[in-house]
């Protein structure tokens, strides 16, 4: 991984755990292991239709972190968790 990428992927994880309060088992099995994702994603725009919107439009810069035992998934703003400007 890409150094830069490995800083931002650090300091979302360093926001999440400071900001993450009360219980950390997943809202599905009870697990309470999770990992992040090795990169930052994006959640895209759809238009009317529900179609995905090819290369127009905004994007969501977001911070995936899922459960190790069922795969349950949050998604995080990476933006607000100061990982990439907005």
């Amino acid at each position: 991984m890409a150094t830069a990428a490995r800083a931002q992927l650090e300091k979302a994880l360093r926001w999440i755990e400071e900001n993450w309060v009360g219980q950390k088992e997943c809202a599905i099995c009870g697990n309470s292991g999770w990992f992040m994702g090795e990169v930052v994603g994006e959640m895209k725009q759809m238009n009317s239709k529900s179609e995905w919107i090819p290369n127009t439009g905004p994007s969501y810069p977001m911070i995936v972190l899922s459960c190790e035992n069922c795969g349950y998934t949050l998604l995080f703003n990476a933006i607000v968790l100061g990982v990439v400007e907005g």
